[in-house]
Formats: C-alpha cells, structure tokens, sequence
C-alpha cells in the first residue's frame, strides 16, 4: 500500500508562519512588561528603603545587628550556672579580659566566671555567677529583707548571716533565693568593684575607689551587662499572667521574678482599672436617665461630679492602705528614703575650690541710685563716683 504525501498549502503555510510571529512579539511584549514591572518595583523598594535609611538613618541596621547577635547569642549559647552575662566587643584585646578577671576573681569571693568566644561574632563573653554562701554574704551587705519563720514571729525582717536558722527555706540554696534577688546581689558585687590608687588599664586612669565596671561600660571597653531570663519562669507567666485576661494578676510571682518596683507599678495598674468601673458604670446610667431639657442635664452633671470627689478620696485611702500591705508583704515598708540611702556606684563628685570675690557693699540707697541713673543715661564711671564713701553721707 502506498502511502502519497500531499503538497503543502502555501497559505496554509503563511497563516502558520504569521501566527508563530505573532506569538514570539506577544511572549517578547509579556517580557518585556513583566521587566518593566519588576524594575519599577526594584525602584520603588530602593526608594522606599533610601527614605527610610534618611528618616531612621544607622537605627534600622544597628537595631537588625542587636537582634540578630541577641538571637543567636540565645541560641549558640547555653545559659546553664549563670545569672549575669558580661558582653566585649570585637577583637577585645586579651590583656583586658585577663586584667579584668584578675579583679573581678579577686573582688568578689567565691565567684565563677565562665569564658566564652561566640562562634560567628567572635566576640568574648563573662558568664558570671558564684555560691551561695557569697549570696548570704551579699544579702547581709545590701539589706535585703526575707520572711521570718512563723515560730521566731513571721512577717519578714533584714537578713543577717548570724541569724540565718530564722529565715524560711534557708536550709534551701535553690529555693531561698528567687533568680532576681542572685542577679541582684551579682550586680551589687559587679558595681562595688572599685578600683585603687594609680590602676591604668590602656589609656583609662582610675582614681582611688572608682567603680571599675560602670566606668568601663562608659568607655565603650564593656559592651553589656545584664540579668538572663528563666525560660521556665516565663512561661508559667505567660500562662498565669499575660493569657488570663479576667482573673487576677500573680503579684507575688511577679515581684519574685522583677522585682518590687515592677510588681507594684502593676499592683497600681490594676487597681486603678478596676477603680474605674465605678465612675464609668455611674456615668452611663446618669447619661441614660438624663433628658433632653437643660435641666436634667445639669442636675446629673451635679451628682455626677460629686460621686467623683467622693470616688477619688475614696480611691486615694483605699490605694494607701493597699500599697502598705503590699510593701509590708515584699519587705519594703521600712525601707528608707532615696535621700538617706548610699550613693549609686555611678555617682561622681567632682571638687571645686571656691574663689573668694572682693565685693563692695552698696547701701540699698545706693542701688536704687544706681537703677535710677542707668535709666536717666548715666554711665557706669559717673554711678561709681557718685557712690564713693562720703557722697552719700551728705
């Protein structure tokens, strides 16, 4: 069998030939579109983003480099037998890491020091913590205050390391100190490091008794020092304090974690939230009873503005009472005032020798002249020797 192959049709051909043509312009003018927009877009991010390197300017990039070194400081590193961490910068010279823990080991009793080198930033790192016979000794010197046991009268008193068979949980190392109060007394140790007369380190001259690790700080040789969070302690907040809108909040938990300022700022937040219902409840139900005459309107504007006189003592009295209890439960009632208490470790004091000043005493006679004159137009010279010892007598 045969098989004849028909000639093809030109025309057939040509239609062919124009449509694939047709189709190669309309894919080229597809990506040449499809190019444009993306170059538009490229320009629009390169602008939007030299707007805000103007308008923020080095922030953006320092704040990403903070994040980026904070995470993987979090994660690159175990956080295990250590409350405080000491950060140095890059390319930290050796000498001053080993000069400053020479200190820190002979400042501080009993303190273990952890160095560490990040594996990317190469930077160096002091994990730093220490005994808890050093902790004991740390709360005497700061004046901490622990509960009492109930046989020796309850309530909480100042720690004092001969009395320490008084205090609840002392037999306890993991449980008589809550992570704040180590990384308090730590960094009390850490700020009270002085330094001693004639102490150079590089080109930074010490005076007798300076502070060794705020002034470093200062200098830019001591990146950071701060306090490591308890990932277990967090979450337990996390479930009994940030997602339980509508119950109480964990105070005690709170002050045990950040400390009394922090737990009695939200003591007071919450007290004042929910003192705040009153008025908001009596000001609704007296904006539903008032009518439209003027009347009405001003009688409920009148008791309304007494119940807030009245609300506002009752509020005051009642948050007194509530802070004294508080502060009598987390041991700060006693506590003295900011002006008696020692200075901070970053205070200076700087001597300035008085000069004594040879002045003239004027009568008040004499300065009244003085005004009255330098209004007329009188010069100095003519008021000075209008004010000579015997002019004025006469």
């Amino acid at each position: 069998m045969l098989v004849t192959s028909a000639a093809p049709d030109p025309a057939v051909s040509m239609n062919s030939t124009a449509d694939s043509d047709m189709a190669g312009e309309t894919i080229e003018k597809t990506a040449s579109t499809e190019e444009d927009k993306k170059t538009k877009q490229e320009d629009i991010s390169s602008t939007s983003s030299g707007v805000l390197d103007k308008v923020f300017g080095k922030h953006l990039s320092q704040t990403r480099q903070y994040i980026m070194s904070r995470k993987s400081w979090l994660k690159m590193v175990p956080t295990e037998d250590c409350d405080i961490l000491m950060t140095f910068p890059e390319l930290t010279d050796d000498h001053i890491l080993l000069w400053l823990l020479n200190h820190i080991r002979l400042g501080i009793p009993q303190v273990s020091i952890q160095i560490r080198q990040h594996q990317h930033t190469r930077g160096y790192a002091f994990f730093i913590t220490t005994t808890f016979e050093n902790l004991l000794r740390g709360a005497d010197l700061m004046g901490m205050h622990k509960a009492v046991k109930a046989e020796y009268g309850g309530g909480t008193r100042r720690f004092s390391c001969e009395e320490d068979n008084i205090y609840e949980n002392i037999e306890s190392e993991l449980c008589f100190f809550t992570s704040q109060e180590r990384q308090s007394i730590i960094r009390y140790w850490l700020d009270n490091l002085r330094a001693k007369q004639g102490e150079v380190l590089h080109n930074i001259h010490f005076l007798d008794g300076q502070p060794i690790i705020p002034e470093l700080v200062a200098r830019g040789v001591i990146s950071q020092v701060f306090p490591l969070h308890e990932h277990r302690i967090l979450t337990q907040l996390m479930t009994s304090w940030v997602q339980a809108v509508c119950e109480k909040q964990p105070l005690d938990d709170i002050c045990d974690y950040f400390g009394v300022k922090i737990s009695m700022y939200f003591a007071w937040l919450g007290f004042y939230t929910n003192s705040m219902l009153y008025p908001a409840v009596i000001g609704f139900l007296l904006w539903i009873l008032a009518e439209a005459d003027q009347t009405s309107q001003d009688i409920c504007c009148v008791v309304f503005a007494l119940f807030n006189v009245v609300w506002a003592t009752l509020f005051l009295e009642r948050w007194k009472r509530r802070e004294a209890e508080l502060a009598y439960r987390w041991g700060t009632l006693d506590t003295p005032a900011e002006s008696l208490e020692e200075p901070r470790p970053q205070f200076r004091a700087w001597l300035a020798q008085s000069v004594e000043h040879e002045t003239r005493f004027k009568p008040h006679v004499g300065n009244l002249l003085q005004l009255h004159m330098s209004v007329v137009g009188f010069n100095q010279g003519d008021v000075d020797r209008l004010l000579r010892p015997g002019l004025l007598s006469r």
